[in-house]
């Protein structure tokens, strides 16, 4: 996004002088220097992920899956290509519909409190509708201090 940011700038102001300038010869002129300066923020963008990549790798194992946005089927994949079979993916909404979207659940562990609250908070799954809906089958159920802790298999997988 920052990228596309200043790229929008950079076209602006390009603008800009061009429409200041004497006519075409200066808006080529601008045209020329607005695609030289992305292509250098281009080149500066990835070689600063390279930069971070490395400095990441040297302390983390990293796990690249996607070109501009993660995929997750593909970091699945990848992750039992390293010898995980299993994964705890712990997350928001939005990250819970991702996987069920991508059909990378085969379980859901769900928590009930004992309290009643309100509020504009999304559901525990939020993303495209599921077609058909998911069946879940209750796997164990335990309690503690009026708490649900409730752990869910999706049959077949």
């Amino acid at each position: 996004h920052e990228l596309v940011e200043v790229r929008a700038g950079l076209l602006g102001l390009a603008l800009q002088d061009a429409l200041a300038g004497a006519g075409r010869e200066a808006a080529g002129q601008a045209d020329h220097a607005v695609r030289m300066a992305l292509e250098q923020l281009e080149v500066d963008a990835r070689l600063a992920a390279v930069q971070a990549l490395e400095e990441a790798g040297a302390v983390a194992d990293v796990l690249i899956a996607g070109d501009s946005e993660v995929d997750l089927s593909q970091t699945v994949q990848r992750l039992g290509e390293r010898g995980f079979r299993h994964v705890l993916a712990e997350g928001g909404p939005s990250f819970n519909g991702a996987l069920a979207t991508a059909g990378l659940l085969d379980e859901l562990c769900l928590t009930v409190a004992p309290r009643l609250v309100s509020g504009s908070a999304k559901r525990i799954v939020t993303g495209p509708t599921l077609v058909p809906p998911s069946e879940l089958s209750l796997h164990t159920a335990c309690e503690e201090d009026g708490y649900l802790f409730l752990r869910y298999r999706f049959p077949g997988r």
